[in-house]
């Protein structure tokens, strides 16, 4: 199979045709349009090489599919993600595997607790994660993202920070503790 990008007009004109100068020219004109026109298609499809975009293309892309939580200041690799599964995020909206979803976009790990398995007022729900949050502003703004795929009824009650602390051996081989770092939700914060 002959691709388009490599094939050349010349081949495949008739042979008395192939002796002009004026005819070899315009093949050879012919073919570089054709192969710019093949290299530039490529970026046509935007979903399939949603990998090679950058920031402009995935900012303009983010905007056509209506990413509710995109934010142009993100990591290209988390813009990528929120693209690849925002009609996934979509269409799991308003249920508990959609919050905990899109928190794992943002954090390594982390679980949505419902209130009938902690004993919490009825349509609450506290995330446990293990990972670290450096700031209130990365906090302000995971709980926005939250918002966007909560059901309406639903409330976050808690924010549960669970880490290891681990301690070198060589300092000290005995001590090794759990902090938990618990974030309790007020409603109007």
């Amino acid at each position: 199979m002959i691709r388009l990008i490599n094939s050349k007009l010349i081949d495949i004109i008739p042979p008395n045709l192939k002796e002009d100068p004026i005819i070899r020219t315009l093949c050879h004109v012919e073919d570089m349009a054709i192969q710019k026109i093949v290299r530039e298609s490529s970026k046509l499809l935007l979903l399939a090489n949603i990998d090679q975009q950058e920031h402009a293309v995935l900012d303009n892309l983010s905007w056509q599919m209506n990413v509710d939580f995109y934010e142009p200041g993100l990591p290209l690799e988390v813009k990528r993600n929120l693209i690849k599964n925002s009609l996934r995020f979509k269409m799991d909206k308003g249920t508990p595997k959609a919050v905990e979803e899109i928190l794992s976009v943002v954090f390594d790990e982390s679980q949505v607790v419902e209130w009938f398995n902690y004993d919490g007022d009825p349509f609450t729900f506290k995330i446990l994660t293990t990972d670290r949050i450096s700031n209130m502003d990365k906090f302000t703004e995971i709980r926005k993202v939250i918002d966007t795929v909560k059901n309406k009824r639903s409330h976050l009650t808690e924010f549960v920070i669970e880490r290891d602390n681990q301690v070198d051996e060589a300092i000290c081989c005995a001590l090794q503790r759990k902090k938990v770092t618990t974030i309790e939700i007020v409603e109007g914060t």
